[in-house]
């Protein structure tokens, strides 16, 4: 793994394992555990010890098989990690010459394999990486596949250099519905979202319904109440005191009026961007973000340090581009929501923009905030995620105050 950094060894016995360690015996089982080392940066890896207890997520999950697939010459994917989580079960079906999972399109894994009922295919946030919680695959595995989005370039196997520089949310969407397609033929689809993924979400589902296919449910995940191209509303009070502040530099009474007069109560109508002047400026702070967490490589998880800076700011800052750069319409379609306390005003009000998008929705109330939902609360959002696909739907009363 050329594109590893050098890193401090992890002592496993300082880890809290719960699986007694058991030496690799076979030469698979020796070149397996010695592919693990490296990827999670520890001194000695067990046959029996488990991918998630170790840490694993969608990183070390495309690092591993990618290393698995060089070193023995056969074909190894990120669902496969998933399904054969420690090193006796991979070497097991190494050595049965078998057991690869179905070959998936580069942007989706296979989380959970469970259940005869239709997928539930993910769609990841902004940043583009798969939403890789085992609780919550579990959770949902237990009835139906679960499938996870990555974006194209973040599989370990495609060449930077052939990742388009700029991609629309339109285009990622129709890529992610004809993967959809060769998992599911035919509808109904089951499609969720988290975050910023949500607009990507309702643009597949405009995909589908283009080429004749219809949708299940679209649940939306604590969504990004506004998109980024679209200035928030702006309180009254705000309004009014930005305009006597700018009557007062100009010695302008009037134009307090002539700012005022006709609007009523409540939030000032949601105002369009110009699409050439924003973009720059977050797009700037987001590369500085980015940047900032590459030069503080040694508190990422090893097997993360696998992905060079050069590929985490590309595919990281493409999606940015494309999510601020995209104008939505509204959907034909229905959805139902969960949201966070923290953002449940902003993304529920009457004048909000989701309610002015969606031909209806339902939603529930959950977690205090956004990582509360996708941590602490994970098995209650798992847990909703499943009762609304099993036609269970919320009754648009807060599930938490």
């Amino acid at each position: 793994m050329d594109n590893v950094a050098a890193q401090q060894t992890v002592r496993r016995a300082d880890l809290d394992v719960s699986t007694e360690y058991a030496a690799p015996e076979t030469e698979p089982e020796r070149k397996l555990a010695a592919i693990w080392q490296e990827v999670f940066g520890i001194d000695v890896v067990g046959i029996a010890d488990d991918f998630f207890e170790l840490g694993g997520d969608s990183f070390a999950a495309t690092t591993l098989a990618a290393e698995i697939e060089a070193t023995f010459g056969v074909r190894f994917t990120p669902s496969d990690i998933i399904r054969l989580s420690t090193v006796a079960q991979q070497a097991g079906v190494l050595a049965e010459g078998s057991g690869a999972s179905p070959e998936l399109p580069t942007c989706l894994i296979r989380a959970a394999a469970g259940g005869s009922k239709p997928p539930l295919f993910m769609v990841h946030g902004g940043k583009g990486f798969a939403f890789f919680r085992p609780a919550f695959a579990e959770i949902i595995g237990e009835e139906r596949p679960v499938y996870l989005f990555q974006a194209p370039g973040l599989d370990g196997r495609t060449p930077l250099e052939s990742v388009d520089e700029a991609v629309t949310v339109e285009q990622i969407a129709a890529v992610y519905a004809d993967a959809i397609r060769s998992v599911q033929p035919a509808g109904p689809y089951h499609i969720a979202a988290i975050c910023a993924g949500s607009f990507i979400a309702v643009e597949m589902c405009k995909h589908l319904e283009q080429a004749g296919q219809s949708i299940g449910r679209l649940i939306l995940l604590d969504p990004t109440p506004m998109p980024p191209r679209i200035k928030p509303p702006m309180k009254m009070k705000q309004k009014k005191q930005r305009a006597a502040k700018k009557a007062s530099k100009l010695g302008l009474a009037a134009r307090i009026a002539g700012l005022l007069r006709g609007a009523g109560k409540g939030d000032v109508r949601a105002e369009e961007l110009d699409p050439a002047k924003m973009p720059q400026k977050k797009l700037d702070e987001h590369r500085d973000m980015i940047e900032r967490r590459v030069e503080q490589m040694e508190e990422v998880p090893p097997h993360q340090r696998s992905y060079t800076a050069e590929r985490m700011l590309k595919i990281s800052l493409q999606f940015r581009a494309a999510l601020y750069h995209h104008a939505p319409r509204p959907y034909s379609g229905s959805a139902t929501l969960l949201v966070s306390s923290i953002r449940a005003e902003e993304t529920l009000a009457a004048t909000a923009f989701w309610p002015n998008n969606l031909s209806s929705m339902q939603y529930t109330v959950l977690g205090s905030n956004h990582n509360d939902v996708f941590n602490e609360s994970l098995e209650e959002t798992a847990r909703f995620v499943r009762d609304t696909l099993n036609g269970r739907r919320p009754d648009n009363v807060p599930a938490q105050a």
